[in-house]
């Protein structure tokens, strides 16, 4: 709820705020920034997905990464300045295991 609040706060500050969900047992900010009700979150895809080399950068950027207040995000109806972003890159619906000691999940993390 904090991350939620603190990064919607900054971008209708006119910040451009990314966030990325680690919290791969119990995603719980897609509820906060409302990304339940976007069609990306429908594909079932997650930063986890990408992590273990399941999916491409592309494909992550289609379909895992969310802007939250853009022309057809969840949050268009709040008013922010034209210059702010709040980018959210989830994690899958599903509870999924990454090893974060695995030498390629190293790698792409960085």
């Amino acid at each position: 709820m904090a991350v939620g609040n603190v990064s919607a706060a900054l971008a209708k500050l006119g910040r451009r705020v990314a966030v990325i969900d680690l919290d791969f047992e119990a995603p719980g900010l897609r509820h906060v920034l409302g990304a339940e009700r976007t069609p990306q979150f429908k594909k079932g895809y997650g930063i986890q997905h990408y992590l273990k080399g399941e999916i491409d950068l592309q494909i992550m950027d289609e379909h895992v990464c969310i802007d939250v207040f853009g022309p057809e995000g969840p949050l268009t109806h709040f008013a922010v300045p034209p210059e702010a972003v709040l980018l959210y890159i989830m994690a899958s619906p599903k509870v999924a295991q990454v090893d974060a000691k695995e030498p390629k999940v190293v790698k792409l993390m960085r």
